[in-house]
């Protein structure tokens, strides 16, 4: 428990996934390096069409030497339909660096997410 075996073997991963940032794809790589990690995520789609869409992500994790284990913030916004929809959420994650062996290492990871979607009823340009 004292070694993680996941921040010796771990490398910072790089995704061409729209919209999407490693946490999203892997919620364990919480705190799977020795450092703050810092990653956002700006994305314009549609721009001047109806179905416009802005969406911008802020993530930061860190590995927490005394819970042995990383520790995790998301925050996203997204606004649809030039201010049609609006949709904000925030998650934390926490996931264990658990070492079976010195080669071998566990890391579950458990997420909680809270939001709000919200509707615009006026008409937009």
């Amino acid at each position: 428990m004292d070694n993680p075996i996941a921040l010796k073997n771990y490398r910072d991963p790089q995704f061409s996934i729209p919209g999407m940032s490693a946490s999203d794809v892997n919620f364990s790589s919480a705190g799977t390096q020795l450092a703050p990690r810092v990653q956002t995520l700006s994305r314009l789609q549609w721009y001047g069409q109806e179905n416009e869409l802005l969406m911008n992500q802020v993530n930061v994790d860190n590995y927490v030497y005394g819970m042995r284990g990383g520790i995790g913030i998301q925050m996203n916004h997204a606004m649809y339909r030039n201010g049609g929809v609006h949709v904000a959420d925030v998650a934390l994650t926490y996931s264990p660096k658990i070492s079976i062996s010195n080669t071998i290492s566990f890391e579950p990871s458990i997420r909680f997410k809270m939001g709000n979607k919200s509707l615009n009823q006026e008409p937009h340009d």
